[in-house]
């Protein structure tokens, strides 16, 4: 497990919020001009800071874990070689980053590779998934079987703030989570300010169903590991709603007392409405500014 220090608690400005997910950070269920996603309502608290959405619906652990730097990216390119302008084949990819089943949307992701600047196609056509690779500048060059890839999205998160809200789409095995946040911790730059959500059961995981312990168990591990940065997923508090004026029903109630967001704070089973992602964005910016970052 990676310590951290006193030093990561230092008081200091941090102009630039990376939050890194799947659906629940790129804001499935937030629709319309008032239901916003946690990232954009975290925004709109800290503004004028820039809070960077990298959630992709559909991904597991190990997916947003290599978008993160946490997980190395092994590639081998058709040919072993970068053909200047040409788009090359991606023959073999440790892990499908870009991949979601949720969508066939064309993805991008620039980065290194062997030391060259590239960027990374996503495509689906017809159920077929394809990787390409460019490198910049009408590069030509020879690439190694299995190097490794190294995303922009990485780089550039390093020196800042890192929201980390990981592990719905792996439940209920959920082994290997605290590795891969212990991984994209130690890749973070001094101070490493990092908060961790707590992976969130769905409206029918309630207490005493497999998925729920296999999320508390997970969840009770990150809060012991990261007691200062670990952001409970727990249903919200009378205080919480009070401050948003949300009046919860009896089955909201009901739900709460089963241990999980309720039902006026979903879209669907999954995912929270904009009232819900509310709830985890004003977590989220109590904590950054009690630290002062």
């Amino acid at each position: 497990m990676i310590k951290l220090t006193s030093q990561d608690y230092n008081q200091g400005i941090s102009s630039e919020i990376n939050c890194f997910g799947d659906s629940l950070t790129y804001g499935a269920g937030a629709v319309g001009t008032s239901l916003l996603t946690y990232p954009q309502q975290l925004q709109n608290i800290l503004y004028p800071r820039l809070v960077q959405n990298y959630g992709i619906g559909g991904q597991t652990m190990e997916q947003i874990a290599c978008r993160q730097g946490a997980k190395p990216i092994y590639i081998t390119l058709n040919g072993n070689v970068f053909n200047g302008t040409n788009d090359v084949s991606i023959t073999s990819i440790s892990t499908q980053f870009l991949s979601t089943p949720s969508d066939t949307t064309t993805r991008y992701a620039s980065g290194i590779l062997n030391g060259v600047p590239c960027l990374i196609t996503r495509t689906v056509v017809s159920t077929v998934e394809t990787y390409v690779i460019r490198g910049a500048n009408s590069s030509v060059a020879t690439i190694p079987v299995n190097s490794v890839f190294y995303p922009d999205s990485a780089y550039n998160a390093k020196d800042t703030i890192q929201v980390l809200w990981w592990g719905r789409n792996n439940v209920p095995n959920l082994t290997g989570l605290d590795a891969l946040i212990d991984n994209a911790i130690s890749i973070m730059s001094n101070p490493r300010r990092v908060l961790i959500i707590g992976v969130k059961p769905s409206l029918t995981e309630t207490t005493g169903t497999t998925n729920y312990n296999a999320c508390i168990a997970m969840n009770n591990i990150l809060a012991s590991n990261y007691p200062d940065n670990y952001i409970s997923i727990l249903p919200p508090t009378i205080e919480e709603m009070d401050f948003i004026k949300y009046v919860p029903t009896s089955q909201d109630n009901i739900d709460i007392a089963n241990g999980v967001f309720p039902t006026g704070m979903h879209s669907d089973n999954t995912h929270l409405n904009g009232i819900g992602y509310n709830i985890i964005a004003n977590r989220v910016a109590k904590i950054i500014k009690l630290y002062g970052w």
